[in-house]
């Protein structure tokens, strides 16, 4: 049985003497109460400075991202944190603002493609949410 709030699943296979061990990626689930409201969370991405004709979701590097929660209820307007992560690793946090919207700036991510989730953390009037995943592609600057 799983409390209220975020827990994180891992699956770990020790292997045997035909298949080596494994451990899958990080399955985060939450849990809420059913007397909680319900919650949404989305997320999007801005550079600190855009490249002319730079496309969407994609980042060069040195520039550095500023991620953007918001949070949104039925009930009203959430409280509280909102977590990031990229590819399931938690990379900062930030407060909800009064608008129900929460920022981390200066995220700087390697080469490659990463997937970027918010995550709500609720408190005692709101639920847990997540956004769905938002992929980014970060790659060298084009000449």
């Amino acid at each position: 049985t799983l409390t209220q709030g975020q827990h994180t699943i891992v699956a770990v296979y020790s292997g045997d003497s035909n298949f080596a061990p494994n451990t899958s990626a990080n399955f985060i689930q939450l849990v809420n109460s059913a007397t909680h409201a319900i919650t949404t969370t989305t997320v999007t991405v801005n550079t600190d400075r855009n490249t002319p004709g730079q496309l969407a979701n994609t980042v060069y590097l040195l520039q550095r991202l500023i991620l953007t929660a918001q949070v949104t209820s039925a009930s009203g307007t959430p409280i509280g944190d909102v977590q990031f992560t990229d590819n399931g690793v938690l990379i900062g946090s930030a407060p909800l603002n009064n608008d129900g919207i929460g920022a981390l700036s200066g995220v700087q991510l390697g080469v490659g493609s990463h997937s970027i989730v918010a995550i709500y953390l609720g408190n005692d009037t709101f639920g847990v949410s997540l956004s769905a995943p938002l992929v980014i592609q970060h790659s060298p600057k084009p000449r």
